[in-house]
């Protein structure tokens, strides 16, 4: 019995090990950076996002020119932080124009355009809005909360990220401080 007892404990500590490196493994591979989360890291790429627009069409940003910065902005249409950020954004609709804003949610195309509907945000112009059916934004940055905001410089360079509590305002600061604008 007590030998028995003996290869069971055994078997389940080799079962825990090659459970625990797999687990590890799965990480390192789906984690290129090896970093858990990918806020305020400098990330080597432009994301390759695909949008799925209000009028069902299909938005890629890897096909966005440089020439002016960028800011993602991911967002949820239940989140009170989101839904401040909407109505500071429209407050700074005419700074707005020296950028491409992108707004991404992962819900569906008739609550996203409720939300861009209740908000006013077609009085920001060249806004981009839709859907990240992919979740290629998701994988890409790995947020942990809403909204959270991706700043690009005109050419593309990852320049900082903001989870939560921004304003446009610290957009604005970050694009300026590193001579984006």
């Amino acid at each position: 019995m007590l030998f028995i007892t003996y290869i069971i404990i055994i078997n389940m500590k080799k079962a825990i090990l090659r459970y625990s490196v797999s687990l590890l493994v799965l990480f390192f591979v789906t984690n290129k950076n090896g970093n858990a989360f990918a806020q305020n890291v400098k990330l080597n790429s432009f994301p390759a996002i695909d949008l799925q627009l209000p009028d069902s069409s299909i938005y890629q940003t890897k096909e966005i020119a440089t020439g002016k910065p960028v800011v993602f902005l991911f967002f949820h249409t239940k989140c009170e932080h989101c839904q401040n950020e909407a109505v500071d954004l429209v407050k700074n609709k005419e700074e707005l124009k020296k950028l491409l804003l992108i707004m991404i949610s992962i819900e569906d195309l008739a609550t996203i355009k409720i939300f861009y509907q209740k908000y006013s945000l077609s009085e920001i112009g060249g806004l981009v809005i839709g859907r990240d059916y992919r979740f290629g934004g998701a994988k890409y940055f790995m947020y942990e909360s809403f909204p959270f905001c991706a700043i690009y410089s005109k050419r593309h360079s990852f320049l900082q990220s903001f989870e939560r509590n921004f304003t446009t305002d610290s957009i604005f600061k970050v694009l300026k401080s590193n001579g984006a604008l």
